[in-house]
Parts: structure tokens; C-alpha cells; sequence
């Protein structure tokens, strides 16, 4: 299945593009910590491309090569760790500073929707 061009994926498209249920990518979020989709101010996930690839390499060590989890999560450690752009250092903590750019504009947006919604600031302070 080829996947669309989207900046962030819903749990459903994740699903429908990787072909693992929803239940299998909540839980394996919380065994992979460096599977962390952004959340919506609602809740809801955001999975970016960077997540999808990494599920479907996930779901390729677990279904097809037969890793345990503990073995998928040491092998794509040690993949990352081997990159020359050191993002390995960034996987094992968490998102990546590039990665979170995408993130910060879509609260930066969501900020500023919220700021127009509220009108102009009638106090003295400034901006």
C-alpha cells in the first residue's frame, strides 16, 4: 500500500497503512519509549512519516524476522546508534529535535487559533 504524502497520520491511518491494529500500536508505544507520537490538544495521536517507518520496521522484526520485543527494540537502538547523523542518541531519549520542529509549528498554529478565537488582549501587558 503506498502511503500518502500527509504531515501527520491518525491511529486509524497508521492501522489501515502498516497493517497492525490500533490496541498492538498503543501497546507497543509503551515498550518502544522512543515510539512517541505527538497529541493533539484533544488527545488523539499524530504519528509523522518518521513513526509509520518506524512501526513498519518494528512490525517487520516482530512478525517477520520473529524478535522478541526486547530483541526489536535492542536491534533498532543499535541501528540508530550506527548512523552517522547520531540519531540513535536522540531515539534513545525520545524525539529527535528535528523531529519535534513539525510538532512545535502545529502548536505555534494551534496557539494562534486559540489567540484569535480570545479577540485582542484588553489588558496593559505586553506581548
Amino acid at each position: 500500500m503506498s502511503i500518502p504524502d500527509k504531515l501527520f497520520y491518525t491511529i486509524g491511518d497508521v492501522s489501515q497503512l502498516t497493517g497492525t491494529k490500533p490496541h498492538v500500536l498503543r501497546y507497543w508505544e509503551s515498550k518502544f519509549k522512543f515510539l512517541r507520537p505527538a497529541r493533539r490538544y484533544s488527545g488523539h495521536r499524530k504519528y509523522s512519516q518518521r513513526d509509520v517507518d518506524l512501526i513498519n520496521r518494528i512490525r517487520y522484526l516482530i512478525v517477520d524476522k520473529k524478535f522478541t520485543l526486547a530483541g526489536a527494540r535492542r536491534e533498532i537502538l543499535r541501528q540508530l546508534s550506527a548512523r552517522p547523523d547520531g540519531a540513535g542518541k536522540e531515539a534513545s531519549k525520545g524525539m529527535s529535535p528535528l523531529g519535534a520542529f513539525p510538532l512545535l509549528q502545529d502548536v505555534k498554529q494551534e496557539i494562534e487559533s486559540c489567540l484569535e478565537i480570545l479577540g485582542p488582549s484588553t489588558d496593559n501587558h505586553p506581548a
